[in-house]
């Protein structure tokens, strides 16, 4: 967790045996599921969709 402000590791994540987890209340924002890029998606407005096997063939 290099990097993280100590306010933060406090406000974010949870201290478990062998490292840190992300806090509930912010998992509860995020949705987590797979897709098919060439179907509809089953939801829309969506604000972010990383895949990191989509995303290395889109250009820079």
């Amino acid at each position: 967790m290099v990097g993280v402000s100590a306010d933060r590791l406090r406000r974010f994540f949870v201290a478990v045996e062998g490292g840190d987890r992300i806090a509930k209340p912010v998992r509860a924002l995020c949705i987590f599921a797979k897709q098919n890029l060439i179907a509809d998606p089953p939801f829309s407005h969506l604000d972010l969709i990383s895949c990191r096997n989509v995303l290395i063939y889109l250009p820079q």
